[in-house]
């Protein structure tokens, strides 16, 4: 009797954890912890963890002791959900005691699953790694760190950080002002600066290239983006950093 109740998790419990995890305005029911995965469970504990952390009192404004509790309560619901979701343990359900409610007429019905959830809001994607090397923005995608919408805006960020090509070449004495404009008035549809620099005898591939990595060294890494916004703590975003160059490494392209 005593190993089955080490072992067995209640209804209650569970929908519990999900709550704390993934917010009282989800539906929570049996189809939603069967609907349940890894990468999800663990994006909603890392935006929670950024939430409650002690650590980002301060900066938040609140009293450290409240967060720290309310860490340990989301680290445990974390730890539970997890064990559902990759152990494939079996687990007891029991019927919750909470009586259902219904949703007020005029409200709007709400996606049963956390699976529907997150087609409508988030998309997370769920999955193996790929097996090939992957930028920063993908490898956070892929490993669930992040949503689809997240990665874009990062990435999107990113290329605004980048100093522009012509003021580059103008710093490196390699175009004048009025080469750039030239070269503005002569840029095709869709054509890049760069490229239409060749094209019209502005600047050589080889110079072009040593451009393109001072642009690449001097544009801001994504995790300033994730870090400033809230989305991820630093120390997560120095070991996934680990993370991806490890991955890398086991693929030549």
């Amino acid at each position: 009797m005593g190993d089955r109740l080490t072992t067995a998790l209640s209804t209650t419990e569970i929908f519990d954890a999900c709550s704390l995890l993934f917010g009282s305005q989800i539906n929570i029911s049996l189809d939603f912890v069967k609907y349940l995965q890894p990468s999800g469970v663990k994006a909603a504990y890392w935006q929670k963890a950024l939430e409650t952390h002690p650590d980002r009192a301060k900066y938040l404004g609140k009293d450290a002791a409240e967060m720290g509790e309310c860490f340990k309560k989301i680290t445990a619901a974390y730890k539970m959900l997890s064990s559902i979701v990759t152990t494939g343990n079996t687990i007891l359900y029991t019927p919750p005691n909470i009586p259902k409610q219904a949703a007020p007429k005029n409200e709007k019905s709400r996606p049963r699953t956390y699976k529907k959830y997150q087609k409508q809001s988030e998309q997370f994607y769920q999955g193996n790694i790929p097996a090939r090397k992957l930028l920063f923005g993908q490898y956070i995608y892929y490993s669930g760190f992040v949503s689809w919408r997240i990665m874009i805006k990062a990435i999107i960020w990113q290329r605004k950080q980048r100093p522009l090509i012509g003021k580059l070449a103008c710093e490196w004495g390699m175009l004048s002002d009025d080469s750039i404009q030239n070269i503005l008035r002569n840029k095709q549809f869709l054509e890049k600066f760069g490229e239409c620099a060749i094209r019209k005898g502005y600047l050589s591939s080889y110079a072009l290239m040593a451009l393109l990595g001072k642009q690449r060294r001097l544009q801001k890494p994504m995790g300033h983006y994730l870090v400033k916004n809230g989305i991820l703590l630093p120390n997560t975003v120095l070991r996934l950093v680990k993370q991806q160059q490890l991955h890398n490494r086991n693929y030549k392209t």
